[in-house]
């Protein structure tokens, strides 16, 4: 796995966070600075959410093992930050009711990146455990189980792209309830709340979109 490549990305990231968060502020500041953040972070958090949806409509089977592992961990990085911001943002929300749908969110959220985590663990546990050229398990299994070997590995795969496409598909039918949710929420915000939403969302789509670009460009491993 590339993972200075990964790094790099998730730098990146950290620098353009480091860029367009407020500066100290005193007391009696703090709940209209809360208010002002609540917009970037739902920005932040949708763009995120958009492009694991992006990636994981690749092409990925094109790509092999190593790169598809590199493809799940930036998904399910990803994820676990749109989770967090989207905690965030329940901490700062008055209103009940769009603190249920907020939570209702972070739940739907959280399916996704353990979906994506279980997608990891295929191919760490084909990688590491009953790929047929294993030399540990050489040492403890009969020659003639090898081809048993063979046709775990091949499920897995298989097990692998099925689950890729079920979530393939949630994500697609979720999508227009999604945006829905998105368009009430910025149809709320003030005309400058909703220019801090737009702002964070180009701004940070344009950071996940480029470290994804990146990621695919590299030579494999």
């Amino acid at each position: 796995m590339n993972f200075n490549l990964t790094n790099q990305i998730f730098s990146r990231v950290r620098r353009t966070l480091d860029g367009l968060r407020p500066a100290a502020a005193e007391p009696r500041r703090i709940d209209h600075l809360v208010k002002m953040n609540l917009p970037p972070l739902m920005g932040r958090r949708d763009a995120a959410y958009d492009r694991v949806a992006e990636l994981l409509n690749l092409d990925l089977f094109a790509a092999d093992q190593e790169r598809r592992l590199e493809f799940y961990e930036v998904s399910a990085e990803l994820m676990r930050r749109a989770g967090a911001d989207t905690r965030s943002l329940l901490v700062m929300i008055s209103s009940r009711d769009t603190a249920v749908r907020e939570r209702n969110m972070l739940g739907y959220l959280t399916m996704v990146e353990n979906s994506v985590k279980v997608l990891q663990s295929f191919i760490e546990l084909e990688n590491r455990a009953i790929r047929n050229d294993n030399p540990n398990l050489h040492e403890f299994i009969e020659s003639d189980s090898r081809v048993e070997l063979v046709r775990n590995e091949q499920m897995l795969t298989e097990t692998e792209i099925t689950l890729v496409n079920q979530l393939r598909a949630i994500l697609e039918r979720s999508g227009p309830k999604l945006m829905r949710y998105r368009g009430y929420a910025i149809k709320n915000f003030s005309r400058e709340n909703a220019e801090r939403y737009n702002n964070a969302y180009r701004t940070y789509s344009e950071v996940y979109a480029a470290g994804i670009r990146e990621l695919e460009s590299a030579p494999a491993t």
